[in-house]
């Protein structure tokens, strides 16, 4: 039986706050048959607010306890929720799939450890106020994951792999050395010790084994804008993260930084400097 079928709604400083701040008590007081409505909305809110910053709904969410609400608040609220979660599966899946099983297995297994520290805490602090449906369906999804991710890596084992660097899209020959001259003299966007031959095997489909890689001087947002633009369609995150192709100022940048990177953009808008790559693209492919 799911733990929040058998839920007893427990009135915390915390829930009291919130449905005085919405203007609910004495709503909530005089219909018992709405206060498991009104305690699943709380708990939903409080979801939505610890995962503010992925999914972008702070603005709405601050709004919201300051006014009286109504069954369209509730049902904006509902919508809120379902395309948050939809998003929050969606980026997931998308990461899962872009990486060999073995990486996927551990990211799902840092979700699921996560998800027990989360319940633990539930179970000594607030009795599951703070644990909701979503928790135990997602706990399912995690674990589904996990079982499709073991499959994979039964079906295909880890073979050692002859890992390249990415293949150029055109001619090579004049306009690598041109994309190379851009980069490192017209836009400071690698480093000035970085030579030509160095740049060149980056970009020629060699074997990653005695790459040297290119250190990047902008964001990581315009880096994965740049190899989204140039290799669209490929898998460019992983080229780049298991041949160790790019660093920053700090470290080595993986698939996963990538990734990240690339949602940074999708969900705010091109990177600062964007126009540059633009630039850059469109001069070394004209005729």
């Amino acid at each position: 039986m799911n733990k929040s079928d058998n839920q007893k709604i427990i009135m915390t400083k915390d829930f009291e706050n919130w449905i005085k701040q919405g203007d609910l008590l004495e709503y909530y007081q005089n219909n018992p048959d709405q206060q498991k409505t009104i305690f699943s909305a709380y708990k939903s809110e409080k979801e939505i607010i610890k995962l503010k910053d992925e999914i972008g709904l702070s603005d709405w969410m601050s709004d919201s306890p300051k006014k009286e609400w109504t069954d369209s608040d509730y049902l904006e609220m509902v919508v809120a929720i379902k395309k948050a979660r939809e998003n929050k599966i969606k980026e997931l899946d998308d990461e899962l799939s872009s990486i060999e099983p073995s990486e996927a297995l551990a990211i799902i297994e840092k979700h699921l450890y996560g998800l027990e520290k989360e319940e633990m805490h539930a179970e000594i602090e607030m009795g599951f106020a703070t644990w909701t449906d979503w928790h135990d369906w997602y706990r399912k999804y995690l674990l589904c994951a996990k079982d499709y991710q073991q499959k994979r890596l039964s079906i295909s084992p880890p073979k050692k792999q002859n890992r390249t660097t990415y293949q150029w899209q055109g001619n090579t020959n004049k306009e690598l050395p041109e994309l190379y001259s851009l980069m490192i003299n017209e836009y400071k966007l690698i480093a000035s010790g970085t030579t030509l031959e160095q740049f060149t095997a980056i970009f020629t489909g060699q074997s990653t084994k005695n790459i040297k890689p290119i250190k990047w001087l902008n964001s990581n947002r315009l880096l994965a804008y740049f190899l989204d633009c140039a290799f669209s369609g490929q898998n460019w995150q992983s080229i780049a993260g298991n041949g160790k192709l790019f660093h920053n100022k700090t470290k080595s940048l993986t698939a996963n930084d990538l990734s990240v990177a690339k949602k940074g953009y999708v969900d705010f808008g091109q990177p600062k400097d964007y126009e540059k790559i633009d630039l850059i693209l469109k001069t070394i492919k004209k005729d």
